[in-house]
C-alpha cells in the first residue's frame, strides 16, 4: 500500500508520499483521519490525488490553499496536475488564498 497526506478538512486533493502504480492503493493519513483510494492512473512522487470527486470549474485546496481551478471533472483517486488543472498561483495572478 502506498501512503499520501493531507493536512486540512478543506482539502480537496493529498499529497502521495511515493510513486503510485494505476490500481494501488493509497492510505491517505492526515487530520481528517484514514482513508484509503484507488489510484486510477500512475502518480509520481509529491504529485497530488483527488481525495473525492472534483468538478469541472472546481478550487483546487491543497494544504488549505486555492491552488488551482480544475480544468475537467477529476475522480477519486485521479492524478491532479497540470493536465487537468490552470493553476491560480500563475495563470489567473490571484491564487495562494486560504480556503
Amino acid at each position: 500500500m502506498k501512503h499520501a497526506i493531507l493536512l486540512s478538512l478543506n482539502d480537496n486533493v493529498a499529497t502521495v508520499l511515493e510513486k503510485v502504480d494505476i490500481g494501488e492503493e493509497i492510505e491517505v493519513k492526515g487530520i481528517s483521519g484514514l482513508q484509503i483510494l484507488v489510484a486510477k492512473e500512475e502518480i509520481p512522487f509529491g504529485h497530488k490525488v483527488a481525495v473525492r470527486d472534483i468538478k469541472r470549474n472546481e478550487r483546487i485546496i491543497k494544504y488549505n490553499n486555492k491552488i488551482g481551478i480544475a480544468t475537467s471533472n477529476i475522480s477519486t483517486g485521479q492524478h491532479v496536475h497540470i493536465q487537468n488543472v490552470v493553476s491560480e498561483r500563475t495563470e489567473i495572478k490571484e491564487g495562494g488564498d486560504r480556503a
